[in-house]
């Protein structure tokens, strides 16, 4: 479960823990993430969702199974262009490179377009990642994952992420358009067919938690765990 390091029992669970035993624990947080996190002991490797960890998991919003509407719009972006999600001005950004060619909008519509759309706009927000990936694939729609300082996408050691999205940092979103046009209809064919494959074995709550599990067999010694951990940001 997530820890919070503003308790005193946070701090207590911390200094009771045995250094030469390997833990691990899982920040699930979005709104609230942990900005210092790295305060964790190097004997616990941290799974995180939102973008502060030393393995990234799926940014999961409730059980969502796969259904993929019919396609009639080519690019789009529900959701707020300001405020505290607007982090170092990214999705202004977004918007004033791609409003010509994308749907902007925002509303309890959100669904019903996202699943009408061929890609998905999903910038980083107030964590690193976005809810909005594996809301895309769960409608059967092309994640466009647009970052900034760091790329924070799961199972990266065992999933090539190009074949089923397109991840890019701000800096060349202006690359967009002219790589979305790049692809033939068979390309993004096969981009979604792969969603549709790798959807239930990887971006369900079930998957998550199963994938979690075996994740963290194979950080059972202590040496395993600091492996992982001496890679950690300072």
């Amino acid at each position: 479960s997530t820890l919070f390091p503003y308790t005193t029992l946070f701090r207590s669970t911390l200094t009771g823990l045995d250094p030469h035993r390997p833990y691990f624990t899982i920040l699930g947080m979005y709104d609230f993430p942990i900005w210092n996190w790295s305060v964790f002991p190097r004997n616990v490797a941290v799974f995180s969702a939102a973008g502060w960890g030393d393995l990234a998991i799926p940014l999961l919003s409730g059980h969502r199974p796969f259904h993929n509407p019919p396609k009639d719009l080519h690019l789009s972006f529900m959701g707020s262009l300001s405020g505290p999600s607007d982090l170092n001005g990214l999705r202004t950004r977004m918007f004033e490179s791609l409003n010509s060619i994308a749907y902007f909008g925002k509303g309890s519509n959100w669904k019903q377009i996202m699943g009408r759309s061929i890609f998905s706009l999903c910038p980083r927000g107030l964590g690193r990642t976005s809810l909005r990936l594996v809301e895309a694939l769960s409608l059967g729609s092309i994640p466009v994952y647009l970052w900034d300082d760091r790329e924070w996408l799961p199972y990266q050691d065992e999933l090539d992420w190009t074949e089923f999205s397109i991840s890019l940092p701000i800096d060349r979103v202006h690359e967009l358009p002219a790589i979305l046009g790049s692809l033939s209809a068979d390309r993004i064919a096969a981009m979604q067919q792969k969603i549709e494959q790798l959807y239930p074995r990887y971006f369900t709550l079930d998957a998550t938690c199963r994938l979690i599990h075996a994740r963290a067999e194979r950080l059972s010694t202590l040496s395993d765990v600091l492996a992982l951990t001496s890679h950690r940001e300072v």
